[in-house]
């Protein structure tokens, strides 16, 4: 049986991978730092291993890794998903709050993917997914630190596929647009009226459709399990914004005429 190891499991889009690699019968690892959300994981069945991890932290990925692969066996996927955003403009960005993104979303998601693919390319056969963001597509102004460790992530995908080659160790990005989770949930709600107000006035997001974290989840699975030679390289995915009823369309379109 297959494993994966999923890190930042705790919640949100992490949670919805390990239901949802589990349902495809692998088992599931699951890594992140609110270890009584992991238990409970294991608890519902969506996991079989568990164990805190702390991306920043090289000597606990270590530690993470050392009990999945005792406990289930040498990794065949890793997903870099754990991440952090810091809402704000960059100017009045504190030097910590710069450091807490570019330490987890991209010095932590390097972290995680240098331990796991030695393994791999011995065996000569795996996956590593990085979570991205459709904020490398567009920037989300008072967001740009949480933008830029995606797009250097997404620069690092690219560039790990060409050293990878030949090895039959696969690279996906999983780039996501608006999903509903708990990411934000945490945000000094003075920096939130700011953001939210930006974004409606440079159109980042146009309306409030969101993607669901276990279709995003299967996405992910299907792109890992895909017939080995042929890669899911960028798996960009967005919400479709809600059919509108013909009646209310016809209603608006009369009211904009009149």
């Amino acid at each position: 049986m297959s494993v994966v190891a999923v890190c930042g499991a705790s919640g949100g889009i992490g949670a919805a991978l390990c239901r949802a690699f589990t349902a495809a019968g692998w088992t599931v690892a699951a890594g992140a730092r609110r270890v009584d959300r992991l238990e409970a994981l294991v608890t519902d069945g969506a996991a079989a291993v568990a164990h805190a991890l702390d991306v920043t932290d090289p000597a606990g990925v270590d530690a993470f890794f050392s009990v999945v692969e005792e406990k289930a066996g040498p990794v065949d996927c890793v997903i870099a998903n754990a991440g952090v955003a810091v809402p704000g403009a960059l100017a009045d960005a504190s030097d910590a709050d710069v450091r807490r993104v570019i330490d987890t979303n991209l010095y932590g998601s390097l972290t995680v993917v240098r331990r796991a693919i030695p393994g791999m390319r011995d065996r000569c056969h795996g996956d590593v997914v990085f979570v991205s963001s459709d904020s490398v597509e567009k920037p989300y102004p008072q967001m740009l630190t949480y933008g830029a460790t995606k797009a250097a992530v997404e620069y690092v995908a690219s560039g790990l596929r060409l050293e990878l080659a030949g090895t039959g160790v696969r690279v996906t990005v999983a780039r996501l647009g608006p999903t509903l989770t708990e990411f934000g949930t945490d945000w000094d709600p003075a920096a939130v009226g700011p953001l939210m107000r930006a974004w409606k006035r440079h159109g980042v997001i146009p309306d409030h459709a969101v993607i669901q974290p276990a279709d995003a989840a299967d996405a992910v699975v299907a792109a890992v399990s895909l017939t080995p030679g042929i890669e899911a390289r960028v798996v960009s995915l967005g919400p479709v914004p809600a059919v509108v009823d013909a009646t209310e369309a016809a209603s608006g379109k009369q009211s904009k005429d009149g």
